[in-house]
């Protein structure tokens, strides 16, 4: 199954006009509890993104900076100053947006996501109208799909000729002795831990033992950088919301929340996928209560691909090919070293070859994928497909 942009987005979408002035954007945020809206032109087409930190951008400038010298000043960023002398969201908006079609797939719009590093993307019709929207969360939510339907789709659970479909689960690769703080854990006390336990991060947990949300040595860092003797102009250019985080004194202040968490049946693959679309290091994992049962790393992640090189092309030219696809292995030419896959030969159209590739890419064990294949009517997907 294939899962497309309009499977998930979001229809009721909070937009602007390009002339809409400052006021009326920053209420707009704060009222419908948005942190970026797109930006239409008169004939509502998509022509821009205006988010918390394009206004952010504008407040601080405005307000803080025009006292400062004049070395001071020409030290910030060009584009910041041309955004903090802009009134309207024409002025304001990060151009051109980014934006995807409802009929693209899911994957499309995270790579998109990934690739300009964004949070979320306008959705447009082929007349470039606004259609709706697709955040990380809404990416996230084809995940909901049971084991049993992922793993038909992505390694199957089919036993051809003795060999069974391998599929590794975090319960298998977790960590279980996971070193964790309540939320009203002090900065000394979160301090100590990260120190004597040599970790980087760790999980914080309400009063009932549940995940909220991860604290790293990057949040202590912040606090201990801004506590530290910046004076004057100098802590005054430094990011808002790391200065709000240097304020915070317990846990709850500085972690980031929600926390991105996995479930020890989720597959080790959904879990990677998290960590590379949310750029995430480690994943707490919790059960159906919410509970802190373990964590997975990126080093537990990498464990999946110790799985030797002769196992991955018998899968391929054993299960992949001849029982998922229903053609002749012999078609195709398949090389594994060191998990990388190339694929060579002449698939009798491109939607087979573009299959066999994506098949390919979720094997178990399989670091990349080089396409090789002769398309007999469009150019094939440049490699290598991570």
């Amino acid at each position: 199954m294939t899962t497309t942009v309009k499977d998930v987005m979001t229809t009721l979408v909070v937009s602007v006009g390009k002339d809409a002035p400052f006021k009326e954007m920053a209420a707009a945020l704060r009222q419908n509890r948005v942190s970026a809206f797109p930006v239409l032109d008169d004939s509502g087409q998509v022509i821009g993104v205006v988010s918390e930190a394009d206004l952010l951008t504008k407040e601080a400038l405005d307000g803080g900076y025009d006292g400062m010298p004049g070395m001071i000043t020409g030290l910030l960023r060009h584009k910041e100053q041309a955004k903090a002398r802009g009134i309207t969201a024409g002025d304001l908006m990060t151009r051109p947006a980014v934006t995807v079609a409802p009929d693209e797939t899911v994957e499309s719009a995270a790579r998109l996501m990934r690739k300009n590093k964004v949070k979320r993307l306008p959705v447009v019709d082929a007349d470039g109208h606004l259609a709706g929207i697709i955040s990380r969360a809404d990416v996230l939510a084809v995940f909901d799909r049971s084991d049993e339907e992922i793993g038909r789709e992505i390694t199957g659970e089919v036993i051809h000729e003795g060999m069974t479909t391998m599929k590794t689960t975090v319960e298998d690769v977790m960590t279980t002795q996971v070193v964790a703080v309540r939320s009203g854990a002090s900065f000394k006390e979160m301090a100590a831990r990260l120190r004597l336990s040599r970790v980087s991060a760790f999980p914080v947990l309400d009063d009932g033992g549940r995940v909220i949300g991860v604290v790293s040595e990057a949040d202590m860092l912040v606090k201990e950088v801004l506590n530290a003797d910046h004076t004057g102009a100098l802590t005054a250019m430094l990011h808002r919301r790391e200065q709000e985080k240097a304020d915070g004194l317990i846990a709850s202040d500085l972690m980031t929340h929600p926390a991105v968490t996995v479930t020890p049946q989720d597959s080790v693959e959904h879990a990677a996928r998290l960590m590379y679309t949310l750029q995430v290091k480690r994943l707490p994992v919790i059960d159906s209560g919410g509970q802190l049962v373990g964590i997975i790393s990126r080093t537990d992640v990498l464990a999946i691909f110790d799985r030797p090189d002769e196992e991955i092309k018998d899968e391929i030219t054993g299960h992949v090919i001849p029982v998922e696809l229903l053609e002749d292995p012999h078609q195709f030419a398949v090389s594994v070293q060191a998990g990388v896959v190339t694929l060579e030969g002449s698939p009798e159209t491109a939607s087979l070859g573009r299959a066999l590739v994506r098949k390919v890419r979720h094997v178990q064990g399989v670091v990349a994928v080089r396409d090789r294949l002769s398309y007999p009517d469009v150019y094939p997907v440049v490699g290598p497909l991570f």
